[in-house]
């Protein structure tokens, strides 16, 4: 029994050393061309007081002074993904990447599973996009979700559309099975067209999940790390500009 527990307790703490070595821990600053640390950009780990709970968020931007985007994560925090695939967003927005009540920074051991609900997590982005829009001194922000995030993120932006210049859904949730449906056949008559037979036979055989009104070559899911040239491209010259040229419509 003792040595049961001794041995639990040696791997619990080679699993916490683990995760502190991979953890993101503080931010590495932005730099110039000196190695110092480039003024007036943010790179931060904070915490502030969301309704009654502490929640954690990594603020990044070049430039304080451009943009704040609110980005919300799906099933779990993906800010660690920014090490190894870099989004480029940082250098058009300030971006916030937070984390949700009862993940990752926001994760205490004392809360409950039933404080986590839709109702309370739209209150809780609104809460937040209102310390967002003091703290940078801007009236409106942008909103992105990202897959389970677009659920409440869609819900919070047409709650209070005056605060957001756009909402942005990346993989968004609406009516999961007719939105599979229409994917499939949108992207089925796309590789007919294009005389791809090769992709035409793999979607016949077994559909594919493609969402979304912009096509992602190498991206069903999450074009912010797989294709973040093209999504920087599309923020830049369709959202920031008010427009849809770049939509799959519009071509």
């Amino acid at each position: 029994m003792l040595i049961s527990a001794a041995l639990l307790l040696i791997g619990a703490l080679i699993l916490l050393g683990v995760l502190r070595a991979w953890s993101p821990g503080t931010p590495r600053p932005f730099l110039d061309g000196g190695g110092k640390p480039l003024a007036g950009s943010i790179s931060e780990k904070t915490f502030i007081d969301i309704n009654g709970v502490q929640q954690g968020m990594f603020i990044k931007g070049r430039d304080a002074g451009q943009p704040v985007l609110l980005y919300l994560h799906g099933g779990m925090p993906d800010y660690f993904l920014t090490q190894r695939y870099p989004t480029g967003l940082d250098e058009d927005f300030v971006v916030v990447w937070w984390e949700q009540r009862g993940s990752g920074l926001s994760f205490h051991p004392g809360l409950s599973r039933g404080s986590a609900t839709t109702g309370q997590l739209i209150a809780d982005v609104l809460a937040l996009t209102d310390y967002l829009r003091r703290r940078f001194n801007q009236e409106k922000i942008y909103l992105m979700g990202h897959s389970g995030g677009t659920f409440i993120g869609i819900q919070a932006a047409a709650r209070a559309p005056e605060r957001y210049h756009a909402y942005i859904g990346v993989a968004q949730i609406s009516n999961q099975l007719r939105s599979e449906q229409l994917a499939y056949e949108y992207m089925l008559q796309r590789f007919r067209e294009s005389g791809n037979r090769r992709m035409v036979r793999k979607l016949e055989a077994a559909p594919v999940t493609v969402k979304g009104f912009y096509t992602f070559n190498q991206s069903a899911h999450s074009p912010l790390f797989e294709e973040p040239e093209k999504m920087r491209r599309i923020l830049r010259e369709d959202v920031l500009a008010g427009a849809n040229r770049l939509a799959d419509a519009a071509q």
